[in-house]
């Protein structure tokens, strides 16, 4: 029983060291240290996220821009497409009778 009080009497003699005004001010400094610190992180973790995002901005605004451009002859290419699609379809059969037709004329001619 006496080496638990006697670890109770140590434990609290250090306990009270800590509350010694010296003991104090340096915690104080070093916990101020410390604040510092993390503000200084937060600030940087900021600076970095802003940064991360004014290039995703960045990369967007270059990608709409690309596609401006051909944003504007869009519906020329589609309509132009469209009526290949369409002398396609009639196209089928027509090349067999042409090339038929100028073989018969390069033949006789």
């Amino acid at each position: 029983m006496c080496l638990t009080v006697q670890s109770a009497v140590s434990s609290l003699a250090s306990r009270t060291k800590l509350l010694d005004p010296n003991q104090l001010e340096q915690v104080e400094s070093r916990l101020a240290v410390v604040q510092q610190r993390l503000t200084q992180i937060a600030e940087k973790k900021e600076v970095a996220e802003q940064t991360a995002k004014l290039n995703k901005v960045s990369e967007l605004y270059d990608v709409v821009h690309k596609w401006e451009a051909v944003s504007d002859s869009l519906p020329h290419i589609v309509e132009r497409l469209d009526a290949l699609q369409q002398l396609h379809d009639q196209g089928t059969v027509q090349p067999l009778i042409v090339i038929t037709k100028s073989l018969m004329w390069s033949y006789y001619a």
